[in-house]
């Protein structure tokens, strides 16, 4: 009987993949919000190797949409009373590349045209690890103020990322719901400027990782 099943299960699965719409390609759009109070915007290539393996890349870019966290300070120079991060430069932007593995199951449930499945992914999130920001002095007294650019060339490049989605796919269209765990570090420029002897990394939070949520469409081609 244990065979039975288990011949019965290989059926199913064997039948399901050839109800699928073979195509080789495959580009999508993703949105997201992530735990650095950022929003992510993506656009993706796949080319399915087999029917459920595909390599890829993403364009992306992330931003900030809610910042609290900005680097300042007193002094007691004679010339300036005080320092503080500009405030177009509190909010981090950033764009990436993402090469990719995709790993997908053949259909777990065929509702007329809708096909749902699952799929895993790994890539390599990866970004210029450098940054400049401006930095205003100021003096209370006298209200003078003048501003001075920062640089930083020694942030980390490259990170690692892994995604779980539900698929729902249609003969001309995808969508997807996903979440993505990564060891993204948003702060990893940042942290490591200095000025007037103060650390930035002293003003952003310890951890240094990213969940998110995001919607993709996909289309196949």
């Amino acid at each position: 009987m244990k065979r039975v099943y288990l011949i019965f299960l290989v059926l199913m699965v064997i039948i399901s993949a050839k109800a699928e719409e073979i195509y080789k390609n495959e580009v999508g759009v993703s949105v997201g919000l992530d735990t650095n109070d950022a929003y992510e915007l993506e656009a993706s290539y796949r080319y399915f190797l087999t029917q459920n393996v595909a390599i890829g890349a993403g364009v992306g870019f992330y931003q900030q949409y809610f910042c609290d966290e900005v680097p300042s300070g007193d002094l007691n120079d004679g010339k300036w009373t005080s320092w503080r991060m500009a405030d177009d430069d509190v909010k981090i932007k950033k764009f990436f590349l993402e090469p990719t593995v995709t790993l997908r199951t053949p259909a777990l449930l065929i509702i007329g045209k809708a096909r749902l499945c699952l799929e895993g992914e790994a890539g390599l999130k990866m970004q210029i690890p450098t940054d400049m920001v401006s930095v205003d002095y100021y003096n209370s007294q006298t209200n003078d103020a003048k501003s001075s650019v920062k640089f930083t060339g020694r942030g980390r490049w490259c990170f690692w990322e892994t995604k779980a989605l539900f698929r729902l796919g249609f003969p001309k269209i995808s969508l997807s719901l996903g979440y993505a765990f990564s060891n993204l570090d948003i702060y990893t420029n940042y942290r490591r400027m200095t000025v007037e002897h103060v650390s930035f990394a002293s003003f952003y939070p310890k951890k240094k990782q990213t969940q998110t949520f995001f919607l993709k469409l996909s289309f196949p081609m």
